[in-house]
């Protein structure tokens, strides 16, 4: 089975240091989007909705699709926001700092239309980083464009000789599972599930409450970007079907409370978006599930999936009791 969908890495090169946030995918996700506007609108209006060309133009398809009429179907009376087609997965080092020279890279998941505009998303953040990102505005040089597989390894697409953007095929194929099977989670940036407007830490969340919001996300997601791919689309009785199906998988947690905070400026305000990060085992998951949590490698898990939090690795590692 396959999805239309594809992970690329953009890899640049300071031209003056930068101080980064631990984790940088929302600082790079606000500059890409001004300039991917800037890009992309010709009209010069203030506000999408009102555009004559709102249906035409790039930006609210990749940026803003909330600003489109919402479907017919799955859901959508009740979302508030249509899930954007891409995320941004910043690559944390650990080093806050980079000198010039050094190399800034991070990954972008694109799916469905987004695709097309491959194009046009890769001036975007050529020009973002030439204008510069954060309060020193530092700015940088894209180096390369790489095209990674399912197993990580790249494909150089663009830079280092190649003058132009190669054609590729961008997919991810969806692996039958035929039986049940244990999954091993890692946790490599917080993962925020709320009930209530209360986030869940280690202890309150449960296998229960991941494989809801991971269903729902995946087959919003692939239902409005992916015109169906997959079979991850589903009707109100085939999820209550899944649901039923999570509640009776257990689990063993190695999780803890990793707090982190961005500041908004639409809203003017720091937000506290922490989460849990470690490793999650989950006991025999049903074949349907596992097609799930294999995709959801890419499109992430929680709240503020855009720019890279609820990013998680399925290990193949044996599970250490108590570790």
């Amino acid at each position: 089975m396959m999805i239309s969908l594809a992970r690329y890495r953009f890899t640049f090169a300071m031209n003056e240091p930068v101080r980064l946030t631990e984790y940088a995918g929302s600082t790079l996700r606000g500059a890409f989007g001004h300039a991917f506007r800037h890009l992309s609108c010709m009209t010069r209006t203030k506000e999408c909705t009102c555009c004559p060309l709102l249906n035409q133009c790039p930006f609210p398809q990749v940026f803003a699709p909330h600003e489109l009429p919402k479907p017919e179907g799955l859901f959508a009376r009740s979302i508030q926001q249509i899930p954007v087609p891409y995320v941004v997965e910043a690559i944390y080092t650990g080093k806050q700092i980079l000198r010039q020279g050094e190399s800034l890279a991070f990954n972008m998941v694109l799916a469905g239309n987004a695709l097309e505009h491959l194009p046009l998303i890769t001036l975007a953040w050529q020009r973002a980083l030439a204008k510069g990102v954060t309060s020193t505005r530092s700015t940088a040089e894209l180096k390369k464009l790489e095209l990674l597989d399912e197993a990580g390894q790249a494909k150089l697409l663009y830079g280092e000789g190649v003058e132009n953007l190669l054609e590729h095929q961008a997919f991810v194929k969806i692996p039958a599972y035929n039986t049940p099977q244990d999954l091993h989670l890692n946790f490599l940036t917080p993962l925020r599930i709320e009930i209530k407007k209360k986030a869940l830490g280690p202890k309150e969340i449960s296998a229960t409450t991941f494989w809801k919001q991971l269903i729902r996300r995946i087959s919003l997601f692939t239902q409005f970007h992916c015109a169906g791919d997959g079979g991850f689309a589903i009707d109100p009785d085939r999820a209550k079907t899944l649901h039923q199906m999570s509640d009776l998988v257990k689990d063993e947690k190695h999780l803890r409370w990793k707090e982190w905070v961005r500041y908004s400026g639409r809203q003017d305000q720091a937000m506290h978006l922490g989460g849990v990060t470690g490793h999650w085992l989950m006991r025999d998951v049903p074949p349907v599930l596992l097609r799930y949590a294999y995709l959801g490698q890419w499109l992430h898990a929680g709240k503020e999936a855009a720019f890279g939090l609820g990013h998680y690795q399925w290990l193949e590692e044996e599970w250490v009791k108590n570790a």
